[in-house]
């Protein structure tokens, strides 16, 4: 019998990302933990939950049986932690909030001093990235996507549209010279995104025009994109809202670039909850009044 529903949030980590690595990262706790708490696990169903291999945990029959019931539980305890939330008369507690930092830092991190003045009882845990989570498993209470969730059991609601140009810095143009029209970036360098990056209009679009320079460096995150190109490393595709305020000017501003429209995503019961619902009025707000700011030049 399991005494301890950690035990099992730990278990299902490691099922669901496939190592005590992963787990570790996604639980905020070191892998020696993890891997505790499974061995606990395993010990008290007197089970084998996993194969090791050198590859990662792969679930065994008896894990997938027990993956199941856990699933269920977890389904359970959530649903009755939103219920009571939803019954909390004071618009109090922590919310999580997950947008990547190409919305972070522009549009909710400016904004949170409002946040804070008008409700000083609620605690923002803001999670700059671009994985995916959960919000059906409580990972986020709400999120800020860059293409509309195809789930059918959330909330969605577009509340912005982020306008994306071509930027470089002074030096590196009085270098290598101001490009005239697309067809002459094939003598320029490009700070382009990584391939983890999603996959949203924008990115793909710059990655193919990319693709003619012949040298370029590509980053992960955007005040790293926009690092190097103040640093001089070549023309980059940043949003209007991160490169305002920067040594960048724009090139090109005849060019279309494709745009990106914002979600505001939540799971039903998590918006039951008054501190959630304040916090979602807040991010449409935020979004609201830098909507102009988004979609062109300074």
């Amino acid at each position: 019998m399991v005494k301890d529903w950690n035990d099992l949030r730990f278990f299902l980590s490691v099922a669901r990302l496939g190592s005590l690595s992963a787990a570790a990262r996604a639980l905020k706790v070191d892998p020696a933990t993890v891997g505790r708490r499974v061995n606990s696990l395993e010990t008290t169903l007197n089970i084998r939950c996993f194969e090791r291999r050198a590859d990662g945990y792969r679930l065994t029959a008896s894990g997938r049986k027990l993956l199941q019931h856990a699933e269920r539980v977890e389904h359970d305890l959530l649903g009755l932690s939103r219920a009571l939330d939803a019954e909390e008369q004071d618009v109090a507690g922590v919310v999580t909030v997950t947008a990547s930092d190409s919305v972070s830092l522009p549009i909710l991190i400016p904004a949170l001093p409002l946040l804070r003045e008008k409700h000083p009882g609620i605690r923002i845990d803001l999670i700059s990235s671009n994985q995916v989570l959960s919000l059906a498993r409580r990972e986020a209470d709400v999120a800020v996507r860059t293409a509309r969730p195809e789930e059918g059991d959330l909330l969605t609601r577009k509340i912005a549209t982020l306008g994306y140009g071509l930027f470089a810095a002074p030096r590196y143009l009085e270098r290598r010279g101001r490009p005239s029209s697309p067809d002459d970036l094939g003598a320029h360098a490009a700070v382009d995104w990584l391939e983890e990056y999603p996959r949203v209009a924008t990115s793909t679009w710059f990655r193919e025009l990319a693709a003619r320079c012949p040298h370029s460096v590509r980053l992960s995150g955007v005040k790293e994109r926009l690092a190097a190109a103040e640093a001089g490393m070549g023309i980059v595709c940043l949003s209007f809202a991160m490169a305002r305020g920067s040594t960048l000017v724009q090139v090109l501003p005849e060019v279309d670039v494709p745009s990106v429209e914002l979600w505001m995503v939540t799971h039903p019961d998590s918006a039951r909850a008054k501190r959630v619902r304040a916090v979602m009025d807040f991010i449409v707000r935020a979004a609201g009044s830098a909507n102009g700011r988004l979609k062109q030049a300074a």
